[in-house]
């Protein structure tokens, strides 16, 4: 597994571009996207605010190290900085988000689903939390390779 960790190689830097047009990506709409930086390349995904505001706010306070209810060890740092994709699933999804990069680590909270039965895995690229079940959201997410 650490020479997957170690060929993967992957920086996550996350910078948020809320409602306005980038240089780097002069046809992007209306929108809050996430930009994720990894050695590999970028990957830019939507944020579905308006549907999800506490998963957004907690996934963009994490990013920027604004989050007031991290553990000690994480306050006032850019929370996914530095970590790499633990989980990668060739041709179905990456996981990210997690400080020990095994599947367990999390910022120090959960907090409670918020689902809406319009967001679907219906293409690549889509972000969503990855959590333990009902009530476990923290900081781990997962992307789509493609449709689930």
């Amino acid at each position: 597994m650490n020479l997957l960790r170690n060929t993967i190689g992957v920086l996550m830097v996350l910078t948020t571009l809320m409602g306005c047009k980038s240089s780097q990506y002069p046809d992007l709409g209306e929108g809050m996207f996430a930009d994720i930086q990894t050695n590999k390349g970028n990957i830019l995904v939507s944020l579905e605010f308006k549907k999800t505001p506490v998963t957004v706010g907690n996934f963009v306070s994490l990013a920027e190290g604004t989050n007031p209810f991290v553990s000690e060890e994480f306050k006032e740092k850019k929370y996914y900085d530095g970590l790499t994709f633990h989980r990668v699933m060739k041709d179905f999804m990456i996981q990210g988000g997690d400080p020990l990069a095994n599947g367990t680590g999390y910022p120090g909270y959960r907090f409670k689903d918020e689902i809406d039965d319009s967001l679907r895995h219906s293409k690549k690229g889509i972000l969503s939390m990855a959590n333990g079940g009902p009530k476990t959201n923290g900081s781990q997410f997962f992307i789509t390779h493609k449709e689930t």
